[in-house]
């Protein structure tokens, strides 16, 4: 994301937008090749019926949601406060994305993973009611930490609470 968001900030002078996104889709193809390299074959997980399809359904709707929040926050942020703005924003979500793997990964280990995905959802809740309720720099950029700082912890933590 943060990447992407370099590009888009970088080109966005240079280029049409219509040619950003096949370029940011192949920067993210790119960037994804040694993970892919990586990938093995896992184990498979018994299902608990009720639990795991309580989980199923939250983990859908946080997908739903994040697609939601990540295209029209910066929709909304570059309309009010110019493209750049928006761009570097993203730049932020991916940044606060990176950290926050490692901080959820280091709080799921002293705190119940159940506990600490309710509370990632909540602040990605504040993370779409701040741009709403400000247009102040400082509500935007807290909503971009926010926002990428609990998308992939609620990623990582769903998984938890459903093996677990």
């Amino acid at each position: 994301m943060a990447w992407t968001g370099l590009l888009v900030l970088a080109l966005r002078p240079l280029v049409p937008w219509q040619l950003l996104w096949p370029l940011s889709a192949a920067l993210t193809a790119a960037l994804l090749v040694p993970v892919a390299l990586e990938i093995r074959p896992g184990r498979r997980v018994p299902r608990r019926s009720r639990t795991w399809r309580a989980l199923l359904v939250a983990y859908f709707l946080e997908g739903l949601g994040y697609i939601v929040i990540g295209t029209f926050s910066l929709a909304a942020v570059s309309a009010q406060r110019g493209p750049v703005t928006g761009s570097a924003m993203w730049i932020v979500v991916g940044a606060a994305a990176a950290a926050a793997s490692v901080l959820w990964a280091v709080a799921a280990r002293r705190w119940s993973p159940a506990l600490l995905l309710a509370i990632a959802l909540v602040a990605q809740c504040v993370s779409a009611a701040l741009p709403a309720s400000s247009d102040a720099v400082w509500a935007v950029s807290a909503a971009a930490v926010l926002f990428g700082g609990t998308f992939v912890g609620i990623v990582m933590l769903a998984m938890l609470v459903g093996t677990g």
